[in-house]
């Protein structure tokens, strides 16, 4: 039974570290975090199925190490994001394990929570799982692209769910924008293809975000972000449906007369939190400080909610360039690009120190490499 055990767990670990029950229990409370609790498996010669807990850091590390190219990422900016991918996985391994055993519970791992394990240290406030932000903040030529790049390459390694946007200057004076451009890779990709398949898309979003709630309070955030197909949700619950009337016209009119005055943010925080809490998701978004005032509101009130996804955001450093600066003064700089005040904008002003203040929330700052 031994010998079975022992070949079981080699190949169920699959280059990682899986240990049985028994050594779980005789592992120090210390080191006994850093194990993940996983589905029982059958082993010839028992009855009762093998509890086996898996080292979470032991195969992802591997194929991490495994990347060929690190493209010049500081190690200080490689081995936090590193951390984060870790988490991310143990974290969908968790949903995965919950779903198909609900008895059991399992108490996902945060952003903090890995940081205090790491150092042994204990967190002096209790940990939520709350959305995780990580800044990347650096100036021109500091390798924010380079660093956004290399993410992408390992969370695909990881098999991590990924999206992300670049933002630019027409971003700002357009509400919601970035949150728009995220509802479509949140979204399957054939949302647009027809009426028939939106309204479809739509309808099922509206019972998996309100499920106990009146689904018509989700409408605006959706017409917000590009439904513009009619829900028959929409005349069910208002119990009003226009016969003869064109779809635009009723959706249009289930949503000026069933959604609330001024309820539009908490419409897209209710539909967005679902989007995010339904699988961990990590969210890559380039250039932050072009983000509008509407995105940013909203993204601080995401940092508060529950939720296993994390949004990782580049942004320049809020001091200007002065390098820049001369060298759009001598003519050397292209004339179609503009050096951004990260100052001025409604970032810097209001909103990059909110950010940075949330439980979850932590700051990369990058070195300048090539001025």
């Amino acid at each position: 039974s031994v010998v079975n055990m022992s070949a079981r767990l080699m190949c169920k670990a699959n280059g990682g570290i899986l240990i049985d029950d028994t050594t779980f229990k005789f592992l120090p409370a210390r080191d006994q975090v850093s194990f993940l609790k996983l589905e029982p498996i059958k082993v010839k010669g028992r009855d009762e199925p093998l509890q086996v807990y898996s080292y979470i850091e032991s195969g992802l590390k591997h194929s991490l190490a495994a990347a060929s190219d690190e493209m010049d990422v500081p190690q200080y900016c490689r081995f936090p994001l590193k951390e984060l991918l870790l988490i991310m996985v143990a974290n969908t391994t968790v949903q995965g394990a919950q779903i198909n055993h609900p008895q059991e519970e399992i108490e996902p791992t945060t952003f903090r929570s890995a940081i205090s394990r790491m150092f042994r240290v204990k967190p002096t406030t209790p940990i939520e799982n709350t959305l995780t932000v990580v800044l990347i903040e650096g100036k021109a030529g500091s390798g924010r692209t380079s660093v956004v790049t290399w993410l992408k390459n390992q969370a695909t390694e990881c098999n991590i769910q990924t999206c992300g946007v670049r933002l630019n200057k027409k971003d700002t004076s357009v509400e919601y924008g970035m949150f728009k451009k995220l509802f479509v890779q949140l979204m399957p990709k054939d949302l647009f293809l027809n009426n028939h398949v939106q309204r479809g898309y739509a309808q099922q979003l509206l019972r998996s975000a309100y499920p106990k709630a009146d689904r018509s309070l989700g409408l605006a955030a959706l017409q917000h972000l590009g439904i513009t197909c009619f829900t028959d949700d929409a005349a069910t619950i208002a119990g009003n449906a226009l016969p003869g009337t064109s779809e635009r016209k009723q959706f249009a009119w289930a949503s000026e007369n069933y959604q609330p005055e001024g309820s539009l943010q908490e419409s897209m925080r209710h539909i967005f939190a679902h989007l995010l809490g339904a699988h961990p998701t990590l969210v890559i978004v380039e250039g932050l400080e072009l983000a509008d005032s509407a995105s940013l509101a909203l993204l601080l009130i995401l940092g508060s909610q529950a939720c296993l996804s994390a949004f990782v955001c580049t942004s320049l450093a809020e001091v200007a360039d002065l390098a820049l600066v001369q060298k759009k003064k001598s003519g050397l700089f292209h004339r179609k690009r503009s050096i951004v005040h990260v100052g001025r904008t409604v970032w810097g002003k209001e909103y990059r120190e909110k950010v940075l203040a949330l439980q979850n929330a932590s700051l990369i700052t990058l070195e300048n490499y090539s001025p």
